[in-house]
């Protein structure tokens, strides 16, 4: 298993936490509701237990299917091969959804349910409409009121959902490699693992503008939230350590992740972007020269 450090909750420290046996770290960018497209690329990816599943956010919203988006990946932590491997991180759109279904009100600052409204969100409130999930999943510690309740109960959602959504977290930090969502605020005056929600799932110019080698912490950076809208593909900043998985499933189809090998590189062993599409049934891999 990864043994974290979480510090506070919603967010995870790995320091020499990764077991010996693990030979790959694999983070995905952003799905949104390419419930096949997910199961295209994992495929693909020809996942094992050897390997450790970072989740970028931004699960939900703009595509076909994101319910069963949610309860793949809920399944998929519960798997007794995976459970253990699996890290989830919070995009805006996950967000949003918690501050329409209110939850976890006291610990969050949030926007309001007016802000998923714009964003997607009626798409997928006629998804869950359409389907009969009733995931038998609910944490044993659950945050879930009963005014919470009536609100999944009124849109069809599972409560494990809702549970889900709640043990998102907001990065993930590696020795070789900072994972969150949106990346962080880079020039705010405080540190880069002490920061608020929205500036690790909606920051944007903040963080893409800015050098965060010089300013903030000297690692790779592994973000989605922004898409590469000239050519619909992951990228790869040297200089600067950043890597953008967001490559507009919703729109393009293609689904991108990164493939970080533990130990020694060499051949067949290079860290590496790769993308599928599965309209096309196609896959790709780009390397950093």
């Amino acid at each position: 298993m990864i043994n974290q450090v979480k510090i506070p909750v919603d967010r995870i420290i790995c320091t020499d936490c990764v077991r010996d046996n693990i030979k790959r770290i694999i983070s995905v960018g952003d799905i949104h509701g390419c419930f096949d497209s997910l199961l295209f690329h994992l495929n693909e990816l020809k996942i094992t237990e050897n390997d450790i599943l970072i989740f970028l956010g931004d699960y939900i919203d703009r595509g076909p299917n994101s319910p069963m988006v949610i309860e793949f990946l809920i399944n998929l932590q519960k798997d007794r091969v995976f459970k253990d491997l699996t890290l989830f991180l919070r995009g805006n759109h996950e967000a949003m959804f918690m501050d329409f279904l209110k939850l976890d009100e006291e610990n969050r600052l949030h926007s309001g349910s007016s802000a998923w409204l714009n964003n997607g969100a009626e798409k997928t409130l006629q998804q869950y409409r359409k389907v009969n999930l009733k995931s038998d999943y609910i944490s044993s510690d659950s945050r879930i009121s009963d005014e919470n309740k009536l609100t999944l109960d009124n849109f069809n959602i599972p409560q494990s959902h809702a549970e889900f959504l709640l043990q998102t977290l907001l990065y993930a930090d590696f020795e070789h490699a900072f994972y969150s969502h949106a990346g962080f605020d880079v020039p705010a005056p405080i540190n880069y693992l002490s920061q608020m929600e929205d500036q690790y799932v909606w920051t944007r110019s903040r963080f893409l503008e800015y050098n965060h080698i010089q300013t903030k912490v000297n690692k790779l950076v592994i973000h989605g939230h922004t898409i590469n809208l000239k050519t619909y593909l992951p990228s790869w900043d040297v200089k600067e350590r950043k890597i953008n998985l967001d490559s507009g499933c919703f729109i393009s189809g293609n689904l991108s992740s990164h493939i970080h090998y533990v130990g020694l590189q060499g051949p067949g062993r290079r860290d590496h972007l790769f993308i599928t599409n599965h309209k096309e049934q196609t896959t790709g891999a780009m390397y950093c020269e």
